[in-house]
């Protein structure tokens, strides 16, 4: 998982950035510079894409439904 947002202080708030974008973490989330609608308080990133991790679960960076792919493997073919 990658965080691309960053906190300031600004007056005494505490104003949090998605590139240059004020946002609210509460109904947002920061996916590499780019803002999405939080579906789930538990939304985290899997590379440009949310996911709530309760239900999925990020494999290179690729979301996967948790009760149908519980495990995250890579086959390398030679």
């Amino acid at each position: 998982m990658l965080l691309t947002s960053s906190s300031l202080v600004d007056g005494g708030l505490r104003k949090v950035l998605c590139g240059t974008m004020k946002y609210d973490v509460s109904t947002q989330i920061c996916c590499h510079n780019r803002l999405y609608d939080r579906k789930s308080p538990n939304d985290a990133c899997c590379g440009w894409t949310p996911f709530n991790p309760t239900t999925h679960i990020c494999c290179f960076n690729n979301v996967l439904d948790r009760k149908r792919d519980p495990f995250c493997v890579e086959f390398f073919h030679p």
